[in-house]
């Protein structure tokens, strides 16, 4: 019995590992994302502000200057 608890709770433990990895992989994360250099025009691009709403690189700089900061890292 004690065998069958132990061994039920290292296939529970394995199957969350898994998920995790699982989630890590598929990420929102781009895969190929070109590099950008100092001078450069950056490409175009659709993000979510904090409020949710969409917002445009294109559609901003037409209203006003435009700076992008570039964190490490992502939430």
């Amino acid at each position: 019995m004690k065998l069958k608890h132990s061994l039920a709770l290292l296939l529970i433990f394995l199957a969350v590992a898994v998920q995790a990895r699982l989630r890590l992989q598929t990420s929102d994360q781009p895969n190929n994302v070109p590099q950008i250099a100092v001078g450069m025009v950056a490409p175009d691009f659709i993000l979510e502000d904090a409020k949710g709403q969409k917002v445009s690189l294109t559609e901003q700089v037409k209203k006003q200057p435009v700076l992008l900061v570039f964190y490490r890292g992502y939430w």
